[in-house]
């Protein structure tokens, strides 16, 4: 018996793959660069690889998939960053905000007591529950707060900065959702041969495998990069240290 992140219980690794809708080859591939077994499960896509949904169907890119299930992919990334299965994230429909009446419908059909149970046995599984903006304001339209590279570019959005680094949006996606930090993902070009290299001049394949060398989480190592920190501060710096903002490289 395998268990998932959650403590699901599965038969075998491929079941719990399965269950997950991630390619047994491509989890295998990811334990043994050093992914996390959440992560490994969750993440939808890697540089090399391809898209697949819980019924086996293959998509180019994660948005193409949602496109086809009618679920907009900030949904599905949400979702699947909450522990939600690949079949549950594309298939049930996003509630609205006047939709709310649907839901009390459905809590009055049981006890106070069950419902109460349910809500705390997902938030051992999931965490806490999001809370409901009663008094949400309409969108205004896109956040006008500017995006910046590693240089310290201002950008109006990701997709613009990716046009100035001549980089594809969806590459850039997939290896920002994979805690690659900016300046990998906007610099290294697509179908190559990825090689990182540390302050030692040390070579690695991956930058999980770099990470794991100088015992430091890759969501961490993403967050110091991004917020100008060397690369040697990064990687050897204890992880309880604040992330703080080191180098405003343009002004």
């Amino acid at each position: 018996m395998v268990k998932d992140h959650r403590g699901d219980q599965y038969t075998n690794t491929f079941e719990m793959c399965n269950a997950w809708g991630v390619d047994y080859r491509l989890f295998t591939e990811r334990r043994q660069r050093g992914w996390g077994l959440m992560r490994s499960l969750i993440t939808p896509s890697c540089e090399g690889t391809t898209i697949f949904d819980h019924e086996g169907n293959i998509f180019e890119n994660e948005a193409a998939m949602c496109e086809n299930w009618g679920v907009s992919q900030s949904a599905y990334v949400g979702r699947r960053k909450r522990g939600w299965s690949v079949q549950d994230a594309l298939t049930i429909p996003v509630m609205k905000t006047d939709d709310m009446h649907k839901v009390i419908e459905i809590v009055e059909q049981y006890e106070p007591e069950d419902v109460l149970r349910a809500i705390s046995e997902y938030k051992e599984r999931h965490g806490s529950l999001r809370r409901r903006n009663r008094y949400r304001k309409h969108s205004t339209g896109p956040s006008k707060k500017p995006v910046r590279d590693h240089l310290g570019h201002s950008f109006m959005n990701k997709r613009e900065m990716c046009r100035f680094w001549k980089q594809d949006y969806q590459l850039f996606h997939n290896r920002d959702m994979s805690d690659w930090p900016m300046v990998y993902a906007l610099t290294y070009p697509k179908n190559s041969s990825y090689v990182f290299h540390d302050h030692n001049g040390n070579d690695f394949l991956s930058i999980a495998k770099m990470c794991n060398y100088y015992d430091i989480d890759k969501a961490i190592f993403k967050k110091r990069m991004d917020n100008g920190w060397t690369l040697k501060d990064a990687l050897t710096l204890p992880a309880e240290m604040p992330i703080a903002q080191r180098i405003d490289k343009i002004s």
